[in-house]
């Protein structure tokens, strides 16, 4: 039974943010990270929102009066949006709010007949998706998903079947998972038919980092399960470790595309649990689960955000209008469009560092191996100025015969390429986001080092997908010279491959700083 409600003066009053000493949460290792779950006050009735810094481990009360329901992180890291009822004027009546993190500026956002849950950020921060009780007491038919505008555009509802709840929105903004009596679902996050993706006792859906996975929970007990991936064109599930440590799983969420951060429960029903803890668990081969953080109070569908109170900084392309002036002449590619990365492709073209590989052709999709990064950098060494030692040996037994040979082994012996742990270069393996941005840190330190310049300094933490990169450091310094930029919403891809159009806008941002340092200077127009 829905309990009587503080009126929405009493919210805004007690809104602060209220420490519970001796209560710390474990460091996230993908990043810092702020988790957010409810709390229940006596048993299972009534419940606070409660988030917890993964940096400091302190677990704070978001608000002091009554919420319900899953909260949600914002993608910035900066607030929190839940739901929480209207009054005692109006019983069963559960509204939207939104909060900073912090325990400020709260904001009523909707104040439906019944009640609106389970709110889902879409990536930009403007729009919300929530479950919307249209018949009350959460009947089996009740709810269907509306999106709601923070920004004035009104609501609109996605679909008109009934019975749906714990939506999920995409990285890209595109799609709504949801769970269903048959399964996951998803539909348009602007509205349409819906489509089954997979079919079973499945809840609490969480699109992966790239849009493509979905985390879901499946049931294999009354109190017991694990968490499973699917793709969300469909296709089999495939279990993950969330369910050895014991328990019914709960509210996955992706930390990366390697950890999900959940619950994992024990006793039945809200007014049966009878304890919970917050775990990550390792979808790669060969991972597990580990239990980070746990209360005497149990816990309740959590949420976890990448980035805790200010939110990250965002990272900013550099313009590179030093290295890459209105005058520099079009490379002629018929396949290169007018975009984001057109004017790079033209600049290092002009800078001969990069060339078509067909007649009136650049090729920009295709990803850059090792070996042809190789090639690149050496040439932006010499373009810029620079020189490369004479290789003393052959570095890397993997890449003989190869057209790049010289230029890694030059590279090898400056210290600006490394091999595996075997030995081996790797001459066609993909070069990685992470890798680029460590090659051009080094060769930007080299090239400062030859003119008697400052190598980059170390930066803030940018991004919260790279924290457990051997990488990190680099990415970081990357960032704070403008010459690396993430993949949107905090993420980098560290793992993602390069392509040839994002090598170009890398290696100009790159020319771009060593113009601006007066380490180099822009070739005349032939």
């Amino acid at each position: 039974m829905r309990r009587a409600a503080l009126p929405l003066a009493a919210l805004a009053l007690l809104a602060g943010l209220l420490a519970w000493p001796g209560e710390r949460a474990a460091a996230v290792p993908t990043g810092s990270g702020t988790y957010v779950w409810s709390q229940t006050l006596d048993r299972g009735d009534r419940f606070q929102l409660v988030a917890a810094s993964g940096e400091t481990g302190q677990v704070q009360r978001v608000l002091a009066a009554e919420t319900y329901g899953r909260g949600a992180v914002s993608p910035d890291g900066r607030r929190v949006a839940f739901s929480a009822p209207l009054g005692p004027a109006s019983l069963g009546r559960y509204g939207l709010f939104v909060i900073g993190v912090d325990g400020s500026g709260l904001v009523q956002v909707t104040a439906p007949g019944v009640g609106d849950f389970d709110p889902a950020w879409g990536p930009d921060g403007s729009w919300l998706v929530v479950s919307r009780d249209e018949r009350g007491n959460f009947e089996p038919s009740c709810c269907v998903l509306w999106r709601i505008s923070l920004t004035g555009g009104g609501e609109q509802r996605l679909h008109e079947a009934t019975s749906a709840s714990q939506p999920a929105v995409s990285p890209d903004g595109t799609t709504v998972a949801y769970r269903a009596p048959d399964g996951v679902r998803v539909v348009a996050s602007g509205g349409g038919p819906t489509r089954l993706v997979a079919a079973g006792p499945l809840s609490w859906p969480a699109f992966s980092p790239d849009g493509r996975v979905l985390a879901v929970v499946r049931a294999q007990g009354r109190d017991t399960g694990t968490v499973s991936l699917v793709e969300v064109a469909g296709g089999p599930l495939l279990d993950t470790p969330a369910g050895t440590g014991g328990g019914l799983p709960e509210s996955p969420v992706w930390a990366d595309d390697q950890t999900l951060v959940h619950l994992n429960v024990w006793g039945e029903g809200e007014n049966g649990r009878t304890r919970a803890e917050i775990r990550h668990t390792t979808i790669v081969a060969g991972g597990g689960s580990t239990a980070v953080h746990a209360t005497g109070r149990p816990m309740y569908y959590l949420h976890w955000g990448g980035a805790w109170r200010r939110g990250l900084p965002a990272a900013s392309a550099r313009d590179v209008a030093d290295a890459c002036p209105d005058d520099v002449p079009p490379a002629g590619f018929s396949d290169v469009p007018d975009g984001v990365h057109r004017r790079a492709v033209d600049c290092v073209v002009h800078w001969q560092i990069a060339q078509g590989r067909s007649p009136g052709r650049y090729e920009p999709l295709a990803v850059v191996s090792r070996a042809q990064m190789a090639s690149f950098l050496a040439r932006l060494v010499t373009a810029s100025g620079g020189t490369l030692p004479e290789p003393t040996r052959d570095h890397f037994p993997d890449d003989a015969g190869s057209v790049h040979e010289d230029s890694i082994n030059r590279l090898a012996e400056a210290g600006l390429v490394r091999g595996t742990a075997d030995g081996r270069y790797g001459p066609a393996d993909p070069v990685s986001r992470a890798q680029m941005a460590a090659f051009l840190v080094r060769v930007h330190d080299h090239r400062a080092a030859q003119e008697g310049q400052a190598a980059l300094a170390p930066s803030e933490d940018w991004f919260y997908d790279d924290g457990s990169s051997p990488l990190h450091d680099d990415i970081n310094k990357a960032a704070g010279a403008g010459i690396a930029s993430g993949t949107g919403h905090g993420r980098y891809g560290p793992g993602d491959g390069v392509r040839r159009d994002q090598m170009a806008s890398f290696l100009a941002r790159l020319l771009d700083v060593l113009v601006e340092g007066g380490m180099a200077e822009v070739p005349p127009r032939a």
